[in-house]
Order: C-alpha cells, then structure tokens, then sequence
C-alpha cells in the first residue's frame, strides 16, 4: 500500500513528479533498487491492501518485552519478495550512479558522489507550482549505496515557497550527510554495486538507441547496457530491434531536397540520412536547432521533394556531356539567403578523387560567370565541373556535370595537374592515438602540400598537422596525435598548391575516440 492512490487515476504527467507520494514510499522504492529488486519487510497487518499495491511495510519494532523483562514480541527474519529482475534495477542503478551523467544537469560532473568516494547512487526533485522561476515548492534527494537507503525533504509545511534554493545545494547537502554518518556509525563497507551478469554490452546507434545495421554511420555508435531478456532471441526477431532511423534516400545536389522520379540521374545522390519518425517530429518546433546543437543539421532527410524557389546553385553552361575547348567561361548561378561563399571546381573522370580550383568568391552570383576555365593545360578526357555553394542555414549544397575536353592536336599529351589521393584513413573509421594520413600528393610544380584537421564535417578553423615542400608518392603525409584533441569528428583535407593550377584538395572525415577499448 503507498501513498500513491488518487481514485481519478494518474496520466502520463506521472514520470514527471505529477503525483504526490511520501518520502517513506519513495525511500521504500529506493531500497528495492539497492536491493536489486527484492522488498524486504513484514506484512502489512492493519490497512487493507488492493490488487497490485505493495504487501510489505518496513520493519519499525525489533523487540518489545513488559515491565517484568519477558519477551513479547521479537524481530526473527525479514519477508522477501522479488518485484522486479535484479538486471532491471541494476540499469538504473548504472545510470543514477554514473557521475557523468550529472554533467550537464547539475553543471558538473559527479556531483551527487558522496564526498567520502562510496559507491553511491543518487536522484534529486523539486516541485515548481509557482509562476516566479526564482521559486520552489520543495526539494528531494533520495539515494542508496548497497547497504544503505536514504531521503531528504526540504519544504515548508504550510506550503509556502522557498526562493533561490535548489536540490544541489539544500537537500543533497543533508542527504550526503546523513549518508556518510550513518556509514561510518554502522560500519558499512564501501562496497561496488551488484554487477548483474545479465546486463550485457552491445553496440547500438544514435539517436534511436536501436541495434545497428550496416548503413548506420560510425559517428552514430556507441555502447549501451542492455537487460539481455529484452534482446532479440533469434535472427527472426532481430528486424523489430535494428535501427531504422538512418536511410538511404535519393538527395537532388542541385537543391538539396529529395530526388523524384522527374530529377535527371546525374544530379541524383544516394546519401545517408537521418529519417525521423513523423510521430517523433509532429510537433516538435526545435527540431533544427536540435541537429544544428548536435552538428548533424546537414544529415537530416529534407522533408520536401519539390521547391518554388530558384536553385541556389546551378551550371547552366556547359552542358552535361558537352564537349569543351579552350578558355571555357561557366555560366551558372550561386546564390542564397543567406550565402557565405561558392567555389568552382573540376576533377578528373565522373568520380573524382581529388578537386583543383578554378575560382572562389565571397559574392553572390545570380546569373552569369562562376569562372573561367583554362582546358589547354589538361588532357583531352572526361572531367567533372561542380559549383559548391556554402550557406549559413542550408550547408553545402552542389550542381556538378560531367564534360568532355576535346583540344584537337593542340592538347597537351602529360597530365601535370596536381594529384591528391588518401589511402589512409577510411572515409568514416574511428581512429585513436596516432593516426597516419598517407596518399599521394603532388604536381609538376609545387609550391607546398599541407594536410590539416578541423572539427566538424564542415570545418571553420583549421590547424596544420604536417606539411612538404615537394610531392609525396604514396607514403605518410601526416601523423597526428588524436589524444590532444577530445572525442568527436574531424576533417582532414590535404591541400596542394601548385605554381599554375593553384589549390588541389582532398578531404576525409574520421571520428576520434580515444577511450574505445
């Protein structure tokens, strides 16, 4: 029997402290998880107990003897009934005594530790029915270690507020306290949780917290704890646990949108993204402001297929498949609301490696020229024009069409265009300690070759981590120390410059992660 017993019945308000309850029933909660699952006590006697409520009420008298020294009652065993799977409790116990976890809440990390450094686990409320922020109704703190439960109550009894009082600073204060006291007074050792064998390890993706599939990015996986009853038992139920967030989706590079079935294939891209469920995002108003805080705003799947607006970024001469000569001026558009800048490239074939530079501007370009091309330096071939168009708000977005260069005899016959090619990382690895950037990076001229890294997948600032003054034929370019720099994603671009083409490049992105075992 608890407390908690409103004939109207709770909502789902209720896992949000939407239901009044006592300290005693919250502590009697609290040490069923310290006892991984098991209630201990004696039977409740007095109050009639309904279907479902708990039968068992802590312990108060030990012994009682009358005026002559006979006993008349004595305390032999406690009763004990398990409630809930011991590796149910033991997840919770992992979160609540996690001090990470406090990091962000508490504005520091382990701040319920008890000062003592005994393994303890903690959760701390308050009740905020009062309009003025400065002010709370109440405040809670309520933990156990393995031998030990305890709760503190700051509030005031005819229900007046308290101002500028929060649960990390009042209430914790006492419970840590009373804690550590009660400890040493008892003698109670200082002992690790259970560690429940059941609870298994398994990798799972981000943001759903569902297992794997193949096509889940590696920037996305991490390790969970798991009650292994609850994963799938054969190949036949693992669909219902895989993660169905990340997709391939059909991405229009000239706008950025999704591909219909009207998009010419050349400008259609099978890219992976984070799909949502509608049901997820309905009503969710901070949806982007969300992906931007966790750098993935690039990564979500575009909701339409179709714009009014113009194309932010289009070649409108040459045409694809259009055979070119000479000093060729590419016509197009670059533009947008809120532009930063777009960049006018060519590589080798229909899937370039690496990208030299034709010409770069801060300005936009409605319609006109997005730069000259100079063909006579290069080979008769196929090569890939692409426009790259960076936007505050929209990313990167790209228009590219493949041409063909065709100088007659006037051609040059050698390539000396500058190369850039990685071997080394893997688009996508996680990498930790020193890694090896090795390639191939050169050109008949050149003036340097530099390999940087920056944070992010569309880096602002970047910091040189090797450099050469004549090419390197695939070797090392680079090796970086991972272990400076915290866990996350980073680009790292090679760049060659050459005394005639100017910038060559080449970019890769790896994830660090430096505690992997």
């Amino acid at each position: 029997h608890t407390a908690l017993d409103n004939p109207a019945g709770y909502g789902p308000a209720l896992t949000l402290g939407g239901g009044e309850i006592t300290l005693q029933d919250q502590v009697i909660a609290y040490g069923t998880l310290a006892a991984n699952g098991v209630m201990r006590g004696q039977e409740i006697v007095v109050t009639p107990v309904d279907p479902g409520e708990r039968t068992l009420e802590p312990i108060a008298l030990l012994k009682v003897v009358d005026a002559d020294g006979e006993v008349l009652y004595q305390f032999e065993q406690p009763v004990e009934r398990r409630v809930v799977a011991s590796e149910f409790t033991s997840l919770v116990t992992s979160i609540l005594s996690n001090g990470k976890n406090q990091c962000i809440t508490y504005g520091a990390c382990y701040a319920l530790a008890m000062p003592d450094g005994r393994p303890s686990a903690a959760k701390t409320g308050t009740s905020e029915p009062y309009e003025d922020s400065r002010k709370i109704g109440e405040t809670w703190t309520l933990g156990y270690t393995p031998y030990l439960v305890g709760g503190a109550w700051i509030g005031n009894a005819d229900n007046q507020p308290m101002v500028d009082i929060s649960s990390a600073g009042a209430s914790t204060t006492v419970w840590k306290s009373f804690m550590v006291f009660a400890s040493e007074y008892l003698e109670l050792p200082a002992s690790p949780f259970f560690d429940d064998p059941s609870v298994v390890e398994r990798e799972v993706c981000w943001p759903s917290g569902r297992l794997p599939t193949d096509i889940c990015p590696q920037i996305n996986r991490y390790t969970s704890l798991y009650a292994s009853a609850v994963l799938p038992q054969d190949d036949d139920d693992l669909p219902d646990f895989e993660d169905s967030w990340w997709q391939v989706v059909g991405i229009d590079s000239r706008t950025g949108l999704l591909a219909t079935d009207q998009t010419p294939a050349s400008f259609v891209t099978e890219e992976v993204r984070l799909v949502l469920p509608e049901d997820e995002i309905e009503e969710w108003k901070g949806l982007e402001a969300w992906a931007a805080q966790q750098g993935i705003l690039s990564l979500l799947a575009p909701s339409e297929e179709v714009s009014t607006e113009p194309h932010p970024v289009q070649i409108v001469s040459p045409r694809p498949e259009e055979k070119i000569a000479g000093r060729y001026v590419v016509l197009g558009r670059a533009a947008s609301l809120d532009f930063t800048r777009f960049t006018l490239e060519w590589g080798r074939g229909l899937e370039p490696d690496s990208w030299i530079k034709v010409h770069s501007s801060a300005r936009p370009m409605i319609s006109g020229s997005l730069g000259i091309w100079d063909t006579m330096l290069v080979p008769n071939g196929v090569y890939t024009l692409r426009v790259l168009l960076e936007d505050q708000k929209l990313g990167v977005r790209q228009y590219q069409v493949a041409v063909e260069v065709d100088n007659g005899d006037t051609s040059v016959e050698e390539d000396i265009a500058p190369v850039v090619q990685l071997t080394s990382p893997i688009e996508g690895s996680l990498v930790k300690g020193d890694l090896e950037v090795r390639g191939t990076a050169g050109s008949a001229l050149p003036k340097s070759i530099v390999v940087e890294v920056g944070v992010g997948l569309s880096p602002t600032e970047w910091t040189s981590i090797g450099s050469h003054e004549e090419s390197v034929l695939n070797n090392r370019l680079a090796l970086w120390d991972t272990t400076v720099v915290d866990d996350g994603i980073y680009t790292i671009r090679v760049t060659v410059t050459d005394e005639i083409f100017g910038a060559a490049q080449a970019t890769v992105y790896v994830v660090v992660r430096n505690d992997e075992s």
